[in-house]
């Protein structure tokens, strides 16, 4: 590796700049005229792009804040609230419940009903039913032939048929708990809900 001395490096870069500062003087009337013509489209885009602000508020909200909802006089459905929920999503289901209280069921009481294909824990039960304080709530336990595998099932090939489609990048498709409630979601959800005396047209 051969290296040069600094004041060779150093001459290389006086004579590249002595020959920029030439150019710009033999050229300097081509570069304004450039540099002219360059601002004239700055301004002329900032001036088309530019919306001008009405005096006034030209579409106001129609309401600010909270509105209470126009409430008729029919009849109230013979419906429920339902929520497949586990004791690990107290949490989420403390919040879900205060704000469906607060924006919706304040106006009309519908009773919730809670499932969980295990048995609810007192912390859940608890805190839930103080969060809707005063509107009734049942903690109901899914039956163990609507919560897992149907007795006919290979579960080793569907586990093998799991595999493939976590393998496959199908989100969820390798938790067996994810399975079993998109199977109780797709028909049991109505036979559960309708053992606590609510009609299928009501669901």
């Amino acid at each position: 590796m051969i290296m040069r001395p600094s004041r060779f490096r150093q001459s290389r870069l006086a004579t590249s700049t002595c020959r920029l500062h030439h150019f710009v003087l033999r050229h300097w009337k081509i570069l304004s005229l450039l540099a002219f013509f360059l601002l004239l489209e700055v301004v002329y885009h900032v001036r088309s792009f530019r919306v001008d602000r009405p005096a006034t508020d030209l579409d106001p909200p129609f309401h600010v804040g909270c509105q209470d909802p126009v409430l008729n006089t029919a009849p109230r459905a013979n419906a429920t609230l339902m929520m497949l929920a586990r004791n690990s999503d107290v949490d989420g289901a403390v919040a879900s419940v205060k704000n469906v209280q607060k924006q919706f069921n304040k106006n009309f009481d519908y009773p919730w009903v809670f499932l969980n294909d295990k048995p609810w824990s007192d912390e859940f039960v608890t805190r839930v039913q103080k969060a809707g304080a005063g509107v009734k709530m049942t903690f109901e336990l899914i039956p163990t032939h609507m919560w897992g595998y149907p007795a006919w099932i290979d579960q080793s090939a569907a586990r093998e048929k799991m595999d493939a489609m976590e393998r496959a990048g199908i989100v969820y498709s390798g938790i067996e708990n994810y399975h079993h409630m998109c199977r109780f979601q797709s028909g049991y959800v109505a036979t559960s809900t309708t053992q606590q005396g609510f009609t299928n047209d009501d669901l």
